[in-house]
């Protein structure tokens, strides 16, 4: 049996070929040079497949994990908790290096779902009245020291912003009185 030495018109090795028409050192080579050929159509068929069978995948998907719930949150957690000081530090990192971004982006969201979220809130607030005022009571149980100390000196603050606006409200008419105070010492 004759051997050839020949060179992959894909990737461009030396090999020993068995028969003389051989382009390609192997079914890889054959396929990705198949697939350059006929790149447009290949991504076209691709791309059609995908489409025809997306209602199917998805289906299977959500069963999936509806029927392996357990075991697919046991893998996220194992995966986070292996990994944990890694993920802190990248997320810190990331966090530090586009703090600008993120405030940008985050007060876009804000801005731009302003009634959605009012309204989700209002929802919920009316939906679970009962569990919110219960959690209100027992946080102001447990705090209530600290909570009446606060109380206390923000109805101090006020007060003192009061007077201080009082103060300055009056301000023009006490410098009128000041300097109509000095003309007639002067006379």
């Amino acid at each position: 049996m004759a051997r050839y030495e020949k060179q992959c018109a894909a990737c461009g090795a030396d090999f020993v070929a068995a028969r003389k028409n051989k382009k390609y050192c192997g079914t890889k080579c054959r396929n990705r040079a198949r697939y350059e050929a006929n790149r447009e159509e290949e991504i076209s068929k691709q791309r059609a497949r995908y489409e025809a069978n997306r209602e199917e995948r998805l289906a299977y998907a959500c069963a999936y994990r509806e029927a392996n719930r357990e075991e697919i949150l046991a893998k996220g957690r194992a995966r986070y908790e292996g990994n944990r000081a890694e993920r802190l530090a990248y997320a810190r990192a990331y966090r530090d290096a586009n703090r600008e971004e993120i405030l940008a982006y985050a007060s876009d969201y804000h801005e731009a779902h302003r009634a959605e979220r009012r309204a989700y809130n209002l929802a919920y607030r009316d939906a679970n009245r009962e569990e919110i005022r219960a959690k209100d009571r027992a946080r102001y149980e447990g705090n209530r020291e600290e909570i009446s100390t606060k109380a206390r000196a923000n109805a101090r603050l006020s007060a003192a912003r009061e007077e201080m606006r009082d103060v300055l409200m009056a301000m023009p008419q006490i410098e009128q009185m000041i300097l109509s105070e000095g003309e007639n010492h002067d006379q």
